[in-house]
C-alpha cells in the first residue's frame, strides 16, 4: 500500500469520513471486520466490540502504535496471492504487521512491477475469511 496519512486512533475513530470503518456485528462478514475499534478515553484505551480483537492482549499489542495507515492505492491479494519474483524477496514481510524500512530502489522496482501486472485494490479474500465467518455469524 501506498500510505497518503497516517492517523492517530484518536482521530480516526472520531473522523466522519471513517465511520464505515466500525464493526457492525448483525452486518456481513465483511461488515464484522472492521477495524475502526479503539480510542482513549484519558490515558485508558476503550475498544468496540470486534470478533477479531477482543482480549488485553490484544489491545496492548494493536496499541503499541495507535495509528492507522490510510491509503486508496494499494493491493490485497489473500486466497488468490500472486508469485512474487525472487528479487523481490527481501520486501515479503511473512507475518503480520509491516516493515518500512527497505531499499528505496527495490521498493520503486518492485510498484513498477506490481503496476504493470496488477490493477490496485481487492483482488482476493481473506484466506482464512470463510473459517472466521462461521465463528462470527449473528
Amino acid at each position: 500500500m501506498k500510505v497518503l496519512e497516517l492517523i492517530h486512533f484518536n482521530d480516526y475513530f472520531t473522523d466522519p469520513k471513517f465511520q464505515r470503518k466500525k464493526p457492525l456485528m448483525t452486518g456481513t462478514w465483511r461488515q464484522r471486520c472492521g477495524d475502526y475499534i479503539y480510542w482513549q478515553d484519558g490515558d485508558d484505551w476503550c475498544q468496540l466490540v470486534s470478533p477479531y480483537h477482543y482480549s488485553k492482549k490484544d489491545l496492548r499489542k494493536d496499541t503499541k502504535h495507535p495509528y492507522a495507515l490510510v491509503s486508496k492505492h494499494f493491493y490485497y491479494f489473500g486466497n488468490v496471492a500472486i508469485q512474487i519474483p525472487k528479487q523481490f524477496d527481501s520486501l515479503v514481510w511473512k507475518k503480520q504487521g509491516c516493515k518500512f524500512d527497505h531499499n528505496v530502489t527495490t521498493v520503486n522496482n518492485f510498484l513498477e512491477w506490481l503496476d504493470k501486472t496488477k490493477s490496485s485494490g481487492r483482488h482476493g479474500e481473506p484466506i482464512d475469511a470463510e473459517i472466521d465467518s462461521k465463528y462470527c455469524s449473528s
